[in-house]
């Protein structure tokens, strides 16, 4: 679920607040339609929850431990087990936005 740079992304964006889908939408350059169904595929997983707010909707990271997870994906790919070229850059996006010291 986790390894579509989407996804990663989407975690990295929500990683310092609550977001709704026009804002991630905006910030990722996608459609609604495809940030929709990453969100929709990381809440399955619990990595992502959801707030009503009248008719908005507004995510965020389920528990503290995504960022460890996500973080755990970045040594994999420092130990060159990650090879797909989007996901690396998006990895190494999350790296330096957390400033993880490789």
């Amino acid at each position: 679920t986790i390894a579509h740079p989407d996804r990663l992304r989407l975690l990295g964006l929500l990683q310092g607040e609550e977001m709704d889908v026009t804002h991630l939408q905006q910030a990722m350059g996608v459609s609604q339609s495809a940030v929709s169904q990453h969100l929709k595929l990381l809440k399955l997983q619990k990595l992502v929850l959801e707030r009503r707010a009248g008719q908005h909707v507004y995510y965020r990271i389920g528990s503290p431990r995504v960022k460890d997870f996500v973080l755990s994906a970045i040594q994999l790919q420092m130990f060159d087990l990650v090879s797909d070229p989007e996901t690396l850059t998006v990895l190494n996006e999350l790296q330096s936005l957390w400033g993880v010291v490789g």
